[in-house]
């Protein structure tokens, strides 16, 4: 567990980065039609969780609606991939002519 200190506020911010990077990244290659996979961010929200837990109330509250927006922002990735998914899938099994 990470102890309260000054040095936290730049290890929240590091981590912050780290998982608004990756989101960016999913979210500009979903934009190109690429599929990905979410999985890899989610440590990267629960480390900023982590670290919000172990920081006093009131410097975690100046992060927490970043965490959110990140949560929200990873959430609507999820959706989009999900419903590219079940797009992708029923194209797949509608049938494309006579004897087919």
């Amino acid at each position: 567990m990470i102890t309260p200190s000054p040095g936290n506020g730049r290890a929240v911010a590091a981590a912050y980065e780290c998982a608004s990077r990756q989101i960016a990244r999913a979210r500009a290659l979903i934009a190109d039609g690429v599929d990905v996979d979410l999985t890899p961010i989610r440590p990267a929200i629960r480390d900023l969780c982590d670290m919000l837990r172990s920081m006093p109330k009131h410097d975690a509250a100046e992060w927490l609606t970043r965490l959110i927006e990140l949560q929200h922002e990873l959430a609507r990735l999820g959706h989009e991939c999900a419903r590219r998914a079940g797009a992708a899938k029923g194209s797949r099994d509608m049938p494309r002519g006579p004897g087919e």
